[in-house]
């Protein structure tokens, strides 16, 4: 059975109904290891050798975030920096290569609001970064309306739940198809 790291990246976790609906879900999915980022590092000083032991169990790791003005969050990016090391993700002793990554990532803009191709370019340095480290590399799998507020009424919250179960439902059907 695929083994699955599911690295939720969102700066404020608590509030965000779409990701966090997404991570429950999947947290309760046999073999699916869920690391919180912001949660586990408030303070952005990544516990390395963990995040790396954490790769290495893993077949498919699916990163979960939001969009914030095209890009990944913060504490997603720190986690590259640290994480993906010379010797570790690449070059001599490359210990990554092989394994499969993937973006799963939500928008609270429509998506009409993103040009065709526009999710594709802005996914470009996961891309990149997984051809550099020869990791498998997924297409993403974007969701958009996704957007929380506390002041969101019940007909908007019902319909970033119904966006969200979709888009487990896609993540469901790759993790349980894909083959490794």
């Amino acid at each position: 059975m695929t083994k699955v790291l599911l690295l939720v990246a969102h700066p404020d976790y608590e509030n965000s109904v779409g990701n966090k609906t997404i991570t429950i879900a999947l947290a309760e999915l046999p073999n699916v290891n869920v690391r919180n980022l912001a949660d586990l590092y408030p303070d952005f000083k990544i516990d390395v050798a963990a995040e790396q032991k954490a790769l290495l169990e893993s077949d498919l790791i699916i990163l979960q975030y939001p969009i914030y003005w095209y890009n990944m969050p913060p504490i997603l990016k720190q986690w590259f920096d640290k994480v993906f090391a010379y010797g570790f993700a690449f070059g001599d002793g490359a210990k990554l290569t092989n394994k499969t990554i993937m973006a799963s990532v939500t928008a609270g803009s429509p998506e009409n609001s993103y040009p065709e191709g526009e999710m594709k370019r802005i996914m470009l340095p996961v891309k990149a970064s997984a051809e550099f480290c020869k990791i498998n590399y997924l297409e993403p799998l974007a969701s958009y309306g996704i957007y929380s507020s506390p002041n969101q009424d019940e007909a908007s919250k019902a319909s970033v739940l119904a966006s969200a179960q979709a888009h487990i439902n896609k993540l469901i059907t790759i993790i349980t198809n894909y083959k490794f």
